[in-house]
This record gives C-alpha cells, sequence and structure tokens, in this order.
C-alpha cells in the first residue's frame, strides 16, 4: 500500500485522538490518498517534497526515505530498523517514477482517492473504540469495574505458606485472595466464580484463614464434602462447619 502522506497508526489513546482527527480530516479533503499495489511489494520508501521555497531554487526537489520500516507504531518507534536518507535531485526523481507507476497503474485498488471509494471512513469508524457506542449492560459492568476494582495491596498469607508447600503460589490467586479479604472487610462479601481448576476452593480457603473468623459454614455437594474436610485440615480453619447442599463458603462474624 503507497500513502501520501505520513502519519502513525497510534490512534488508540486519548493523547492520541487529535492525531487520529487530523487523519480522518485528510481522508475528507483528499489529503490523503491511499491505494492498494495489485501484485505484493514489500518494498517500502517514503517520498517528502520541498516546496519550492524551501527546495533551494529546485536542487533539492525533496527527500527519499529508503527504509526497512513499516509505517506503523512498531516500525516507526517500537523496533530496531534500517534506514536511509537521500536528498539528491538524482535519488528523488528515481524514486518518484517509480512510485507514480505504481500508483498510475491501471490494476492498483483504490481505497480512499479522490472520486473513488467513498467507504474507507466508514469501515475504519466500524473498528476504533472512539466511535464505540457501549451498551448499557457494558456501561453498568464499568461501573462496577471502577467502583470495586481498587483494592487493598496489604500481605497477605499464601497457600503456600498455610500448608507448608502443600499447594504452590499462583500470582493470580493471591491476587484474588487479596482482593477478596479487601472487599469482604469493605463491603462484607465477595463473590469467587472462574472456570473449573482455577482453584476456586484454594483461594476462599486461603481467605478464611486470612480473615481468621470465628465461624466458617461451607455448603457444598454431596461428592465434595470430603475434599471440604480435608482443606479445612490442610487450612487450619477454624469453626468450620461443612453442609452438603451446593457449593458455598460463608464466613460468620
Amino acid at each position: 500500500m503507497f500513502n501520501k502522506s505520513y502519519l502513525s497508526e497510534e490512534f488508540d489513546s486519548t493523547e492520541n485522538q487529535e492525531i487520529f482527527k487530523m487523519f480522518l480530516s485528510k481522508i475528507k479533503d483528499v489529503s490523503l490518498e491511499i491505494r492498494l499495489t495489485a501484485r505484493q511489494d514489500h518494498s517500502k520508501f517514503y517520498l517528502i517534497r520541498n516546496k519550492y521555497e524551501y527546495s533551494c531554487f529546485g536542487d533539492q526537489k525533496g527527500v527519499v526515505f529508503m527504509v526497512s520500516s513499516n509505517f506503523t507504531y512498531n516500525g516507526l518507534l517500537g523496533q530496531g530498523e534500517m534506514n536511509e536518507r537521500f536528498s539528491d535531485n538524482t535519488k528523488f526523481e528515481e524514486y518518484e517514477v517509480k512510485f507514480e507507476s505504481l500508483w498510475n497503474d491501471s490494476k492498483s485498488i483504490d481505497i480512499s482517492v479522490k472520486d473513488g471509494n467513498n467507504d474507507f471512513e466508514t469501515e475504519m469508524k466500524k473498528k476504533l473504540w472512539i466511535f464505540a457506542k457501549p451498551s448499557p449492560y457494558h456501561i453498568y459492568v464499568r461501573i462496577l469495574y471502577e467502583l470495586y476494582n481498587s483494592i487493598d495491596q496489604g500481605n497477605v498469607t499464601t497457600p503456600s505458606e498455610i500448608t507448608s508447600g502443600k499447594f504452590a503460589n499462583f500470582k493470580y490467586q493471591i491476587d484474588a485472595i487479596k482482593y477478596g479479604v479487601d472487599c469482604i472487610n469493605k463491603n462484607n462479601g465477595v463473590i469467587i466464580a472462574d472456570v473449573v481448576g482455577l482453584g476456586k476452593s484454594i483461594i476462599a480457603s486461603a481467605i478464611a484463614y486470612n480473615l481468621d473468623l470465628r465461624k466458617t459454614v461451607v455448603i457444598s455437594p454431596p461428592h465434595l464434602v470430603d475434599q471440604w474436610n480435608d482443606y479445612q485440615q490442610d487450612f487450619g480453619l477454624r469453626g468450620v462447619r461443612v453442609s452438603n447442599l451446593t457449593q458455598y463458603i460463608v464466613f460468620l462474624h
């Protein structure tokens, strides 16, 4: 793809929204045109034409950058690339001829050009968060996240420490334990929900240990009663009662 512009693709952060608005305005006023070559062409070069008053009376028509950099965030900022710069007219005219031959190739595909494809702006807006219209449900979830995301990052005793190494420490479990303890202290309750096999019972047992409450009631399916009795022993939970109804763990002050 050959662009008559040199804009960055880094449009997804708040501070760069003005850059994206400039990009859209150039699409609308056709100061930016984009075409795609019919055959794949991995070569990359950039032509910057000088206005006549800045061209040393025509002796420096412009600048050519012959590069390995892609015209993306990673290509321009995120990784090492090899680039060369030429300002003599011979090189500029050589690459200008190559660019124009690619641009004017009858097989090239119009992406966004004058009197050409007008759908580019519409398609871009569909894919960018800046134009997204979140549903009421997503707004509700975001509000909950903002309300309850901040937690006290105090120290907790980890599953490995509690059980003398019987259970390993996993960062996501320790984060959940910290969150659970903090949420109970602030809101008098917490729900631990995740897919099977990620250690919800271990997390709950560690929360109970760290809270060190006088009474803990575990309501469990019949086939998990023995497992919960083992957890009670492993985690040294005080005053635990296991009941075989459905699976909950309740902490009683």
